[in-house]
């Protein structure tokens, strides 16, 4: 599936080598299909420079670059991406996750800050706040975020409900409930140890590869999200 596809953008490209969508396609198949970084890092660069306009081709490029570890490249990008289309928080939210991993904590929390003046109702820019304050020491601060966080979250009750479910029955189903309240959460990290616990007990529910591909690949783990998705095609 991803030849056919990789060979029509290549198709068009060749036709018309600075075809800004094409370009920015099939830097996303790369990255998001094939998972090689690098090469995607490579296409999203020349889809910038085919359309600087896109905010979304700067805002991939700069989850590519982070990726691999180019965190001074990567927040440039991000921030390209915010004054492109501030209206997506999710823009905010990986620039100043690039702050964080810069080791710029108050830059974090002036993204955040700002981010949070416009969307005052985002879970999902609270974890990030709560991160930058622990960073700079300010404890009681990064708590009240995380309450914030748990309030706009009614999420939190129905995790509740699952983990008091997965202790009465340790089923596959009652692993497979609790991992995709944590992904939605944004916990992926423990929501992938219960999809796998639910793929050991349930090896052959596609339903189950597809969520543990989904939460791996948004946890950056592409390679395994990519035999995850596999799986799902061959069941």
């Amino acid at each position: 599936r991803y030849d056919l596809a990789r060979a029509l953008l290549e198709q068009v490209l060749r036709r018309e080598p600075d075809h800004a969508l094409a370009l920015h396609n099939l830097a996303i198949l790369h990255y998001s299909g094939l998972g090689e970084v690098e090469a995607s890092v490579s296409w999203f660069r020349r889809a910038v420079d085919a359309d600087p306009q896109r905010a979304g081709t700067r805002f991939l490029l700069g989850r590519a670059l982070l990726h691999q570890g180019e965190v001074a490249d990567a927040v440039p990008a991000f921030a390209e991406a915010v004054r492109l289309d501030p209206a997506r928080w999710e823009h905010w939210q990986w620039l100043a996750l690039g702050h964080l991993e810069n080791g710029d904590a108050a830059a974090a929390l002036e993204v955040l800050e700002r981010a949070l003046e416009r969307t005052p109702r985002v879970a999902g820019l609270l974890l990030p706040l709560a991160r930058g304050y622990e960073a700079l020491g300010r404890a009681p601060d990064a708590r009240r975020a995380r309450e914030r966080f748990g309030a706009l979250q009614p999420l939190a009750r129905r995790v509740s409900t699952a983990e008091r479910q997965l202790r009465a029955d340790s089923s596959a189903i009652s692993h497979l409930n609790l991992a995709s309240l944590l992904a939605q959460q944004g916990r992926r990290p423990e929501a992938i140890q219960h999809f796998q616990r639910a793929a050991e007990l349930a090896p052959g529910s596609a339903q189950v590869q597809h969520g543990l591909a989904m939460a791996l690949h948004d946890d950056g783990h592409l390679e395994p999200a990519i035999q995850s998705y596999r799986r799902v095609l061959d069941l």
